[in-house]
C-alpha cells in the first residue's frame, strides 16, 4: 500500500534485522510492528531511539488499551497508531510526523472562488464540495500550483518527483494529471503544446 502511494520500503522480518539496518541504511522514518513476535515491541522502540535520536518513529499495534501507546512513546515513538487505521490515514500521518521532522515541507494551500486547495490535508474543495486526493495527486498539484504560472514538462515532473534513483514513468504522470483535471475541472490543468502542464488559476477569494 505504501509503495502504491511512492513511498520507498524495505521490511525486516525481526527485531534484529531492524536494529541491524540501522547502523547501515539511511531511512526517514521508522514504521515498527510493536506486537513483534519474541520481543518486547516497546523496548525495540527505545532501542531504536537511542540507536537513532533523529529519524522519527511510528508504532502500530492491534492493542486497543492505552498502556501500549503511552508506553511507546514514552519510549521514544512520534506516534502510535493501530494496525487496523485505514491507509489514507496511516499515509497523513506518516507525512505530519515527517513535516514535524523537518523532512518533508509543506506547501501553502491555493485558494479562489471556486477552488481551495489543502495540500497538508491531501484534498481540494471544489465549489463547496470536499474531494479527496491521493499522495502522488497532491505532488503533482503541489508542484504545478508551486511553478504556475510556467508549464511543466513530463521530463521536468519526472526530475522533480524521482524519488531516490526511483524514476516517475510518463503514464503514471500523465494518469495523474487526467484525475486531478477529472476533480478539479479540466480547465484547472492546460496542456500547452511543446511546453506542458501548467497550474491554471481563478480569480482571488
Amino acid at each position: 500500500m505504501l509503495e502504491a502511494e511512492e513511498f520507498r520500503v524495505r521490511f525486516y522480518e525481526s527485531a534484529e534485522a531492524a536494529l541491524s539496518a540501522i547502523h547501515s541504511t539511511a531511512f526517514d522514518l521508522y514504521l515498527l510492528d510493536l506486537d513483534i513476535p519474541g520481543r518486547d515491541g516497546v523496548a525495540v522502540c527505545g532501542e531504536m531511539r537511542r540507536e537513532n535520536p533523529i529519524v522519527p518513529i511510528i508504532g502500530a499495534t492491534e492493542r486497543s488499551d492505552d498502556w501500549p501507546r503511552v508506553d511507546a512513546l514514552i519510549a521514544g515513538a512520534d506516534d502510535v497508531v493501530g494496525k487496523r487505521t485505514n491507509g489514507r490515514e496511516l499515509v497523513a500521518r506518516i507525512l505530519a510526523v515527517l513535516r514535524r521532522s523537518g523532512k518533508e515541507t509543506s506547501a501553502a494551500a491555493y485558494q479562489d472562488e471556486e477552488l481551495t486547495v489543502l495540500l497538508e490535508e491531501m484534498r481540494v474543495i471544489v465549489r463547496g464540495e470536499a474531494v479527496p486526493l491521493s499522495l502522488g495527486e497532491t505532488r503533482v498539484l503541489a508542484l504545478l500550483i508551486r511553478e504556475a504560472p510556467a508549464p511543466l514538462s513530463l521530463t521536468r515532473i519526472q526530475s522533480e518527483l524521482a524519488i531516490g534513483d526511483d524514476p516517475i514513468r510518463d503514464s503514471t504522470i500523465v494518469a495523474r494529471v487526467k484525475s486531478l483535471r477529472q476533480k478539479l475541472g479540466r480547465h484547472r490543468i492546460e496542456m500547452r503544446p511543446r511546453f506542458g502542464y501548467v497550474f491554471v488559476g481563478g480569480r482571488a477569494s
